[in-house]
């Protein structure tokens, strides 16, 4: 059998979030074949609306062998920031857009690859060691940096990871420490192309 990789890249704009006054946006990814003679695109059905984007893929197989592959999905990055809060469908999940995809109508199960950068540097060691969430919003990931001894917050200020907001908890204005790093998030599954045969993928 072959082994090439598939991969998948951040190409179309969706649904704008809202987060109080501030707009932005998530964007979703398509699946790209890299260049292959074997595997081929037959046809890619895209379908947005204001809930859900779906497309749906056929590939092709044009040669006598079955060809192995891993199908790399990259999700939207997540950008930490205390004037924003993206409106995603469930923020405490891994898989925070509902990430579902098939293969020939059977649910594949892939795997999650997560990680999160500072000022374009991989800090998810950094945040390990201190027992911080990569997810960068809610107070799963804020509890933890009021615990942050102050050498490791000068440290990660000056590196970008967290940033100094001054807030209002009901009591009086107080600062706090709250993530401003980046959570790139990967799903990754294998996947087999048979022989002189087409293949439907779809994701949700």
């Amino acid at each position: 059998m072959f082994r090439y990789v598939l991969t998948a890249a951040l190409a179309l704009s969706a649904t704008p979030v809202f987060a109080n006054d501030s707009i932005a946006e998530l964007g979703t990814g398509g699946l790209i074949l890299s260049r292959s003679d074997a595997v081929a695109m037959e046809s890619e059905d895209l379908y947005i609306s204001p809930e859900k984007v779906t497309v749906d893929y056929v590939f092709r197989n044009n040669t006598d062998k079955d060809v192995d592959a891993i199908v790399a999905f990259p999700m939207p990055d997540i950008e930490g920031d205390p004037n924003e809060m993206p409106a995603i469908p469930d923020g405490q999940s891994d898989n925070f857009l509902g990430f579902e995809v098939t293969i020939d109508g059977v649910a594949a199960k892939p795997q999650l690859e997560q990680k999160a950068f500072a000022l374009g540097i991989d800090i998810s060691a950094d945040l390990k060691s201190q027992n911080v969430p990569f997810y960068p919003f809610g107070d799963a990931a804020r509890a933890p940096l009021e615990q942050l001894p102050q050498a490791f917050a000068d440290d990660w200020v000056d590196r970008g990871l967290i940033i100094e907001d001054t807030t209002d908890d009901g009591s009086g204005m107080k600062s706090v420490y709250v993530p401003f790093w980046q959570l790139r998030s990967t799903y990754w599954w294998r996947s087999t192309f048979p022989a002189n045969k087409s293949v439907r993928v779809a994701h949700r």
